[in-house]
């Protein structure tokens, strides 16, 4: 069903883009003001949090299933967008932000494959979920690609948070349509 292919597609686009701002911490702290310092604290957070939200976010999957963990994870990491962009800069801020951040690895780490599982079936989930890791994965790449690029060329991140905010709200579109799906079926 090639509307299931591309809902599963969208609903996991998002996943693959948003991950790759934790290569910029340090940059985003300096670029603030701060010693490397700040942005290695940063850095620290966010890989504590990314342990943390992985187990939470797997207890809410099994609960719930995948689709409103994923939300809720996607749009929480909107909020860390904001925490960057617009919270003045000031270092609890930023360590927040970062900490909450973290939270985007369960989507990508976690969601991903249940939310394939969800939509396909243990059959259909074999057949699918390959392909559909690839294309996230190049499309994770040329989204890391083209931030250094449009880092340099705006002089901010608040084009990228943009950007991946896009990329969440179409996510979150398709993940809604999924569930939408999956209760008429059911």
């Amino acid at each position: 069903d090639k509307k299931l292919f591309a809902l599963v597609m969208f609903g996991t686009l998002a996943s693959s883009c948003t991950y790759m701002f934790s290569q910029y911490m340090g940059t985003i702290a300096t670029d603030l003001g701060y010693d490397i310092s700040v942005g290695a604290t940063m850095s620290t957070l966010s890989n504590i949090g990314n342990i943390m939200w992985k187990v939470l976010f797997g207890v809410a999957c099994d609960k719930a299933g995948p689709h409103k963990p994923i939300i809720f994870t996607l749009w929480v990491t909107v909020l860390t967008f904001c925490g960057f962009a617009f919270l003045n800069g000031t270092q609890l801020a930023l360590y927040a932000s970062a900490f909450l951040y973290s939270m985007c690895f369960s989507a990508g780490a976690i969601g991903f494959s249940r939310l394939c599982m969800s939509s396909y079936g243990v059959e259909g989930y074999k057949k699918y979920s390959p392909l559909h890791s690839s294309i996230n994965s190049v499309t994770g790449a040329l989204y890391s690609f083209s931030a250094g690029p449009m880092i340099t060329r705006m002089g901010n991140y608040n084009y990228l948070f943009i950007a991946c905010t896009i990329l969440i709200v179409i996510s979150t579109a398709a993940i809604v349509l999924l569930m939408k799906r999956e209760k008429k079926s059911a």
